[in-house]
């Protein structure tokens, strides 16, 4: 453009010297004594004409390239706009990277180096890989494509973008290339995704609370738990959990959270009490995709639930109180009359005789669990600990509940027995878990069926494993298979009778003893219930089989 410039000015300066030059009153002196004046007048409106013609040349031609510099300097402009705004990709027919522009590499964290060549499904996550395979289709079809789709950052961070996408096609109709412009809407993205969570979290009765893994300040709170503490928006994001229960210790709930950091499960349940109030405690750690990571505790005032329950405790166990000695007075007088001592019986009576003593049986065997099941939560029952061998109190299980088994057409099977294995335990209340375990089995298996125990030890623990190959317990029942007065919803199940209190006071009796308690089991082909004990450390195997022969 300089060049241009300068050589215009020459030719401007070149064209008014002849102007001068041939200018009338000029002409006339240079040509004095010309003999043709006629001719003279003819070249001075020539040379004139020339020079105004090519003024006029130059002047236009500035003026072109002045207009074409700023078309230049305007294009540039948008450009760089575009490049500042928009995240840009050039692919080739094959889906192949050509070009990225500087805004993308800034976004993804990736090199031109590393981009170049790739295919362009490099930019995709693993979910959004049928919509690049869509995309690519639908440019082949000589189609553009316009909408919202993810891109992944070279550390795996989601970038949500509004994108375009338009094929290239040469004069034959070949698709050549395609070219995407992309925006980043990912702010816009979390924004709205928080304003639906927060809408949703605000009305609910449970007090809500979101705070920093790191600094464990909180980033939100619902209605319910600012109307607890009396706090608006702007004053909760100064404070965290220790301003919210005064005998929060950061160091005691780092420990108890690190299962959820270290992944090894979703979430924690647990129960505190908050200045007199007891509340059930959900903590969770959730991370929104592009959005920081975050604690979520739902906490439950559960005052009037306890209160019921302890309502209903205290008349469950009056009433069993009051039945079970009448109760034992009419199964003795049922035996009485059945065993003769009041004479013959005709058939008929016998019959209706037995149904009675049955009914009474079952009474009296639900009366003694839930009795149970209060002296465990009253801390009233009492558990002799002692070093068992634990081997031989499973085969003395099995053994006690043969003839059970035989009733359904179904033996018992024992693996793992051939060595001692010592644990602490109140043997009287482990075979209380072990026939539970493997009556309800054999009731639940096929004629002909198997239900093997087996014995293995783990680390620092022993595990007895009871499975059978029965119907299997329902999906819809396994998440309250332990509480109390529950049953599998099956007629088929309900028909083998039972009180439902059963594993409930088991996984009560096997956390007593420090252990665990779970189960595996998938409809139509059986169950595995299985507990774990700590082993004993420096016990004497013989020494604790004396002791269990003994004992029993």
């Amino acid at each position: 453009m300089k060049d241009i410039n300068k050589a215009s000015n020459r030719t401007v300066a070149i064209a008014w010297a002849l102007m001068w030059l041939t200018h009338p009153a000029y002409a006339n002196v240079g040509n004095a004594n010309a003999s043709d004046g006629n001719v003279g007048a003819v070249l001075l409106i020539v040379f004139f004409s020339m020079s105004c013609l090519l003024a006029w040349t130059v002047l236009s031609t500035r003026r072109a390239a002045r207009q074409a510099q700023l078309v230049s300097d305007d294009a540039g402009f948008q450009i760089d706009a575009l490049n500042r705004h928009s995240i840009v990709t050039i692919t080739d027919s094959d889906a192949c990277i050509i070009d990225v522009n500087e805004r993308l590499l800034e976004l993804t964290g990736y090199t031109h180096a590393e981009l170049i060549g790739k295919r362009a499904s490099i930019l995709y996550p693993r979910s959004e890989i049928p919509v690049y395979a869509m995309i690519k289709s639908t440019l082949a079809r000589g189609e553009s494509y316009t909408g919202e789709m993810r891109l992944k950052g070279k550390d795996g961070n989601t970038i949500w973008t509004q994108a375009t996408i338009v094929p290239l096609f040469d004069q034959k109709g070949n698709h050549i290339k395609s070219i995407s412009i992309r925006t980043d809407i990912t702010k816009t993205k979390i924004a709205g995704a928080e304003r639906e969570m927060r809408t949703a979290l605000h009305l609910l009765r449970d007090e809500v609370y979101m705070f920093d893994p790191k600094s464990l300040k909180f980033t939100y709170l619902n209605q319910s738990a600012m109307d607890r503490f009396g706090w608006d928006e702007k004053t909760y994001l100064k404070m965290g959990p220790a301003d919210a229960q005064k005998t929060f210790n950061e160091e005691a709930f780092r420990a108890r959270a690190k299962p959820i950091m270290d992944g090894d499960v979703q979430q924690l349940n647990y129960s505190i009490t908050s200045e007199g109030v007891p509340y059930d405690i959900c903590l969770q750690l959730i991370q929104p995709e592009g959005a920081s990571p975050r604690f979520v505790s739902v906490a439950r005032d559960v005052s009037e639930r306890k209160a019921l329950e302890k309502t209903k405790d205290e008349f469950i166990a009056t009433v069993s109180h009051e039945l079970r000695s009448p109760l034992t007075s009419i199964k003795g007088s049922l035996g009485l009359i059945l065993a003769g001592t009041t004479g013959e019986l005709a058939e008929r009576t016998r019959g209706m005789l037995e149904i009675a003593r049955r009914n009474a049986d079952r009474l009296v065997l639900i009366i003694n669990d839930i009795l149970d099941l209060e002296k465990i939560a009253a801390g009233e029952m009492k558990f002799v600990i002692e070093p068992t061998e634990l081997t031989e109190l499973v085969q003395e299980s099995i053994a006690a509940n043969e003839p059970y088994a035989a009733r359904f057409g179904v033996s018992y099977q024992a693996t793992g027995l051939d060595a001692p294995i010592s644990v602490n335990c109140d043997m009287d209340r482990i075979f209380q878990v072990l026939t539970n375990l493997m009556t309800n089995a054999a009731k639940f298996s096929k004629p002909g069926g198997v239900v093997k125990v087996e014995v293995e030890q783990l680390d620092g623990v022993v595990r007895i494993n009871v499975r059978d190959q029965g119907a299997g317990i329902p999906a819809a029942a396994q998440a309250t298979i332990f509480d109390r007065f529950t049953q599998a919803d099956s007629s088929d199940q309900r028909a083998k009778g039972g009180t439902g209190l059963g594993l409930s006071i088991v996984k009560a009796i096997v956390e007593r003893h420090g252990g665990k308690i779970d189960f595996e089991s998938q409809e139509g082909l059986g169950s595995n219930f299985y507990f774990d004990l700590p082993l004993s450390v420096g016990s004497n195997s013989d020494d604790v089989k004396k002791r269990t022969v003994a004992a029993r």
